[in-house]
């Protein structure tokens, strides 16, 4: 079965909800059946193995390929990772567990759904199920100020890129006639006038109505990445947010998100064919956010901050390697985002575990003589924040090198 991790993660979240309802007093149960539950799901996505090709189910809705099979893989062992690290947040902080592991299991739910997703209709469904959840995570400290005013700008500004991706979804449904990627793809590619069997719209040039439902696409889709000008959400988000919650948005969901760029617009993605009206503003955001992103993090004293401006800057170097419309740039933004995605969960759950009191340490100040206190996670967040910032020979660098390398070799340097 194509889906077996993510039949495993539905009726295994159904199956924690009935158990949790009825032994509420039992929090260490329904925290041990949360973690078997990802175990499964990890033994079953090894058990299926790498497709030899690209597979289809239910006329092309869902898509096992090597890019699901190896994203899936990184998904299930991160959120298991997550699910480990949350337990002392969630008790520190009174969160009912029942509730918070449900909404962790509901988003990596919609990232396994989003990163099989061949037609409009399972994408929307996978990234709505993706951050929903989220919006309530961060929402969880109810008598925290910040944490209920970034839930309300997080589902705001997620309403409104919702609303641009169906929008532009529908106009370009309204050109080719269908919502299947495949089909789409082959529609696009169509002579103007007449695309995939449909006349001409009376008035209104398909070329037109099509490229503005690919650049409301693109906008929705540089929201969620968290760049510029759609980054307003990112610094509030980060620092209303408790620090296992900020992991969550912040690492996973960037891959889940370059994945669907690959079956969006990749080189042989829906909207591959209007590459000209979608490459120069994807590799123009990438600038501007990596320049605004880097100036704005140097000012900051408060962690979550810097990080969020820091996530902005990464952000861009993503879209330049998505920019690129090559595969050599896809493979360096992927393997961008891998790295991003390991350096942010260590410094984020590992600054979850650590208190000053009961309050998280959330001002750079609050670090001070942490070596001395604790040497072995000093040496762990110093390795990690010198990787996000690119300092050689660290990961970080290396992965900076080689999406340097993919622009050079298209010629997109100055």
């Amino acid at each position: 079965m194509l889906i077996l991790p993510e039949v495993i993660l539905a009726s295994g979240l159904l199956l924690l909800l009935i158990a949790g309802a009825i032994f509420k007093q039992h929090k260490s149960a329904i925290v041990l059946g949360a973690t078997t539950l990802y175990i499964l799901a990890l033994l079953a996505w090894w058990h299926m193995g790498v497709p030899s090709e690209k597979l289809l189910m239910w006329n092309g809705i869902f898509v096992q390929d090597g890019f699901a099979y190896t994203a899936k893989g990184i998904i299930l062992a991160g959120v298991f990772i997550i699910v480990v690290c949350a337990y002392t947040e969630q008790r520190d902080f009174a969160f009912p567990t029942l509730e918070y592991y449900t909404l962790i299991h509901l988003s990596a739910l919609g990232m396994m759904v989003s990163v099989s997703a061949g037609h409009w209709t399972s994408l929307f469904v996978g990234l709505e199920l993706l951050y929903l959840p989220m919006y309530a995570m961060v929402a969880m400290r109810k008598k925290h100020n910040q944490a209920q005013e970034a839930a309300i700008k997080y589902i705001v500004m997620g309403a409104m890129a919702t609303a641009m991706l169906l929008y532009g979804a529908s106009l370009i449904y309204a050109v080719t006639g269908s919502m299947s990627f495949d089909a789409i793809q082959a529609g696009l590619t169509a002579h103007h006038g007449i695309v995939a069997g449909h006349e001409k719209i009376p008035g209104i040039d398909n070329h037109i109505l099509a490229s503005m439902g690919v650049l409301l696409v693109l906008a929705a889709m540089i929201f969620k990445f968290g760049s510029l000008p759609f980054h307003l959400w990112v610094p509030d988000v980060y620092q209303g947010a408790t620090h296992v919650v900020v992991a969550t948005l912040a690492a996973l969901p960037k891959l889940v998100l370059v994945v669907v760029w690959m079956r969006v617009f990749g080189y042989q993605g829906a909207l591959s064919a209007y590459v000209t009206i979608w490459q120069w503003p994807t590799l123009v955001v990438g600038v501007a956010s990596i320049l605004f992103g880097n100036t704005l993090g140097l000012v900051q004293t408060n962690i979550k901050r810097m990080l969020a401006y820091s996530s902005i800057a990464h952000m861009g170097y993503v879209l330049l390697g998505l920019g690129l419309a090559s595969d050599i740039g896809l493979q360096g933004a992927l393997v961008y985002v891998i790295g991003y995605i390991m350096m942010t969960m260590i410094v984020f759950l590992g600054l979850s575990i650590l208190r000053k009191g009961q309050e998280e340490l959330v001002e750079i100040k609050d670090l001070k003589g942490l070596y001395i206190d604790h040497p072995r996670f000093a040496v762990i967040l110093a390795v990690s924040m010198f990787s996000l910032i690119g300092i050689p020979p660290l990961l970080g660098f290396m992965v900076k090198m080689q999406l340097l390398r993919a622009l050079v070799e298209q010629s997109l340097t100055v």
